[in-house]
C-alpha cells in the first residue's frame, strides 16, 4: 500500500542519521532515541492522515517497529522493552541491514523491498480494520 510506504520513508529517515548512530540493536536499545524517533516519526505520518485516527497511528506504529526490530535480527526484551541483537538473526538480516534499508529509502523512497512492503501492509490492515 502506498500509506505504508509513505511511512517508512519518514520514520526510517528519522530514526538513524547522524555520525553518532547505533552500530547494533544493543546500541540502540542503550541509546534508547531509534524507538522513540521511529514511533513519533510514524504516528506524524500516519495519525489524522485520513486514513488512521490517533490510536489506530499508535498502534500501527509500535506494531511496525516491533516487526521490524524483529526482522532484522534484534529483540524486544520484556519487561522494560529494552532493544538488543538477537542470537537467532537471519545473516543478512541485521542492524546494518536496516541501517543500510535507511539509506536506500534516503535516496530512492520507492525502493522499499517487496517484503517489507508486505509486513508493513499486513499491521496496516490489522490496524486499521
Amino acid at each position: 500500500m502506498f500509506f505504508a510506504g509513505l511511512m517508512v520513508l519518514v520514520l526510517f529517515a528519522s530514526a538513524c542519521g547522524s555520525s553518532n548512530d547505533p552500530k547494533s540493536w544493543t546500541e540502540a536499545g542503550i541509546d534508547g532515541s531509534v524507538r522513540t524517533n521511529f514511533v513519533t516519526a510514524c504516528q506524524t505520518a500516519n495519525a489524522g492522515s485520513g486514513k488512521m485516527t490517533s490510536a489506530q497511528a499508535n498502534t500501527y506504529c509500535t506494531r511496525s517497529f516491533e516487526a521490524l526490530v524483529n526482522y532484522y535480527g534484534g529483540q524486544i526484551t520484556q519487561p522494560g522493552n529494552v532493544l538488543q541483537d538477537s542470537a537467532n538473526a537471519t545473516p543478512g538480516r541485521d542492524f546494518a541491514a536496516f541501517l543500510k534499508l535507511d539509506g536506500d529509502l534516503r535516496k530512492d523512497p520507492t525502493s522499499i523491498p517487496p517484503q517489507i512492503s508486505e509486513l508493513l501492509s499486513k499491521i496496516e490492515a490489522a490496524a486499521t480494520k
